[in-house]
């Protein structure tokens, strides 16, 4: 299992990122894409296993996101 504070750090990386391809070409970029669909698949692993509800509660939202986006785009 990959420490949550490093997979949190890398989808706020990769969100900056999509946020950018966004306004630049009007859709990310398949790379960032593919960043985000490993992002997602590490959160989903880690926050069952987080018992902080605050913590487990916006890990769900970033989820939520990254389904939308994904869900968009793919």
């Amino acid at each position: 299992m990959e420490n949550i504070g490093n997979v949190i750090m890398a989808s706020e990386s990769n969100l900056k990122e999509i946020e950018s391809d966004i306004k630049k070409t009007g859709k990310p970029s398949d790379e960032s894409l593919d960043q985000a669909n490993e992002i997602l698949d590490k959160l989903n692993a880690e926050v069952d296993g987080i018992s902080d509800n605050f913590m487990s509660s916006a890990i769900n939202e970033i989820i939520d996101l990254y389904k939308k986006i994904l869900e968009e785009y793919r």
